[in-house]
């Protein structure tokens, strides 16, 4: 294993200390770690992938705290160079649409949130087992999107789709299993 660049390895763990202060509810603790993670980051020799991951952690934090447009360069760039590293049909691609298509939802906009998550799906089963948490949030991800577009027939058997695999993969009375039958169930009662 070769040696890691200066800094990378300060840039990790201000990324982890990030994300697991998203995951607390502390987003406003969060930021500075992402900030000062990103900085490292923009360094010449840390490598893309690094930067990538940060960039998309960042973006998501952003998007919850509801700085849509700070989070739409991040994840405007994260997908870019995503693109660039791995081609356009790639399951790391595949998350960076995600990303995409959750802000887009954001933005209260499902019609472009709609191919942005049909691509990352597209991807995920075209490349990973059928079987993968990936294509459970890509699955879940489009669902969402066409439901708040209006077509909840095409939405409902990609929510149970989502459970499914969720319900194989996780253990028993996991939060990704509970969001996903919650939002399977709401495809199941009638709108008017």
């Amino acid at each position: 294993m070769g040696r890691r660049q200066p800094g990378t390895a300060i840039a990790d763990y201000q990324t982890n200390l990030g994300i697991a202060l998203v995951e607390r509810g502390d987003l406003k603790a969060a930021e500075p770690y992402f900030r000062d993670s990103l900085d490292i980051c923009r360094k010449p020799t840390v490598p893309i992938r690094q930067t990538v991951n940060v960039l998309a952690a960042y973006g998501r934090m952003l998007i919850a705290t509801g700085k849509l447009d700070a989070a739409d360069a991040m994840l405007t760039e994260s997908l870019s160079l995503r693109q660039a590293q791995f081609g356009k049909s790639h399951p790391v691609v595949a998350g960076s649409l995600l990303g995409m298509a959750a802000l887009r939802m954001a933005q209260k906009r499902c019609g472009d949130a709609v191919p942005l998550s049909r691509e990352a799906l597209g991807s995920a089963r075209e490349f990973l087992p059928v079987l993968h948490a990936l294509t459970a949030t890509a699955a879940l991800s489009l669902a969402r999107a066409l439901q708040v577009c209006g077509n909840a027939a095409e939405a409902r058997p990609l929510a149970d789709e989502a459970l499914n695999i969720r319900t194989q993969l996780m253990p028993g009375g996991s939060w990704q299993i509970g969001e996903a039958r919650r939002f399977a169930d709401r495809t199941r009662i009638p709108h008017n």
